[in-house]
């Protein structure tokens, strides 16, 4: 156990029990009683791990990567930390724009939609602070700035996600002590929110003025598996294959892309609907003509990823052209969200929709299907009882 002594002149110090039971003391100067209660803190879960031999905390490593050169020094002169090397004094003179290109180069763990939303936030960095801005010239007063900044270009869920993201760039800066705090490690409110004004029923009606205005079969497709299948569009649908669907159990395997880290949900099944069949058939025939005489492979991609891929021709944007097209009802739709609760007209409340797809217990499905509040009874039962069989 550590203690604080203060004198009379009000300069406070640790003292500690080191090796072999010798009494040391770090001296932390005139801080304040909360101060030297944090830094009794971490004197105390270093001198334990130094004892036992193991690697400190991670609260404390963390703590320790922010302290400047003087509280350091101070802690390896009683042998609780290792001396910092000359070169992290150079180190830390690493410009804004060089340490954003090092820490994306670096991180191959990350798939390319991340590694896009990632390198927009590097942009808004770069385009506020200048690539040649020192890390260590960035205040917490600067991050505020850079939060309001973004508030008057982008939407409130936007601005939340980029200074998310910034906070996670600074904060490995740290890690590699290449500055002593985080500028953004106090920012609130970097969590994203549920916008419930986007939410919005989309009837068949609606649903099929859209498919009617979409330009070829897989088009047509896209929007029926999300409107009738709940798919994640597009990462969802791109992943699909034809040895996915089991035509003869009427069910599809969905691979899903934003959930399969977590252990159990890299896949999901959903029942082949009577309103997917169609589309689903549509483009099958088309695929299979395309390949005269050969047999179709079932590793082939349902949804053929090139249309989608061009900026032109973006899901989003051709989405904007059915809405004008149709309604203008349809912008309101959140693509995640347009199955809602499309079963029939007949209503009633389903406590449990993620039943229903599989969800695994998708909590903002569940309160979106709730607002809904549609389903149909019948099809419901119909559904269960061909489960049970």
């Amino acid at each position: 156990m550590a203690s604080i002594s203060t004198d009379k002149a009000g300069n406070r110090r640790i003292l500690f029990s080191g090796p072999n039971r010798t009494r040391l003391t770090v001296y932390v100067g005139a801080v304040p009683m909360k101060t030297a209660r944090t830094i009794k803190v971490h004197v105390e879960n270093l001198a334990a791990a130094l004892l036992a031999g193991h690697p400190p905390e991670p609260e404390t490593s963390e703590w320790l990567g922010g302290r400047d050169d003087v509280l350091y020094g101070k802690l390896a002169a009683v042998g609780l930390v290792p001396a910092r090397e000359p070169a992290i004094a150079e180190k830390r003179t690493v410009a804004l724009g060089e340490f954003l290109d090092q820490y994306l180069s670096g991180r191959t763990d990350i798939k390319p939609s991340t590694r896009c939303n990632l390198e927009q936030v590097r942009r808004n960095l770069v385009d506020h602070f200048g690539a040649d801005r020192l890390l260590v010239n960035i205040t917490p007063g600067d991050a505020d700035e850079f939060r309001v900044a973004l508030f008057n270009k982008l939407g409130a869920n936007t601005v939340r996600r980029n200074c998310g993201r910034a906070k996670q760039f600074f904060r490995a800066a740290v890690r590699k002590r290449l500055i002593q705090e985080n500028p953004f490690a106090d920012m609130k409110g970097c969590a994203v929110k549920a916008t419930t004004d986007r939410f919005y029923f989309v009837t068949r009606e609606t649903a099929d003025k859209v498919l009617a205005a979409c330009p070829d079969a897989q088009w047509r497709l896209l929007f029926a598996l999300s409107r009738y299948g709940g798919l994640r569009c597009p990462s969802e649908h791109l992943a699909l294959r034809w040895g996915d669907v089991d035509w003869e159990h009427d069910r599809i395997t969905i691979h899903s892309p934003k959930t399969e880290r977590h252990e159990g949900k890299e896949s999901r099944q959903i029942p082949l609907f009577p309103e997917l069949r169609p589309y689903l058939n549509e483009v099958w025939d088309k695929a299979v003509s395309g390949y005269r005489n050969k047999p179709l492979s079932t590793a082939e991609a349902i949804i053929t990823p090139a249309p989608l891929r061009r900026q032109e021709n973006s899901v989003f944007c051709r989405c904007n052209r059915l809405n004008r097209a149709t309604s203008e009802e349809f912008e309101k739709c959140a693509d995640y969200w347009i199955f809602a609760a499309a079963k029939a007209q007949q209503t009633q409340p389903l406590k449990r929709p993620n039943n229903l797809l599989s969800l695994h217990g998708d909590k903002d499905f569940v309160d979106h299907f709730a607002h809904a509040g549609q389903a149909s009874h019948c099809f419901l039962s119909e559904l269960l009882m061909k489960e049970a069989r």
